[in-house]
């Protein structure tokens, strides 16, 4: 899955959605579920993945947390 614009496996996802709010979670499980290639996020989504990497880092692999992290686009829309 490609999750605005960072190539994400599904064990990634699995992983992501331990960390993120609810509502986020049920997004990118219905987009899991129906086998979506790009999954678009919003600023506020984009903002709650990063809170969720500075508040657990150990729960998510340092390889997502390197690619979620170099897309310097997320922290400037």
């Amino acid at each position: 899955m490609l999750l605005e614009g960072v190539p994400i496996d599904d064990r990634q996802i699995r992983q992501l959605l331990g960390v993120v709010p609810p509502a986020l979670a049920n997004k990118l499980t219905v987009a899991r579920v129906f086998g979506s290639q790009v999954v678009a996020l919003t600023a506020e989504e984009r903002a709650q993945i990063l809170a969720a990497i500075e508040r657990e880092p150990r729960r998510l692999d340092d390889d997502l947390r390197d690619l979620i992290l170099r897309q310097t686009n997320w922290r400037r829309r």
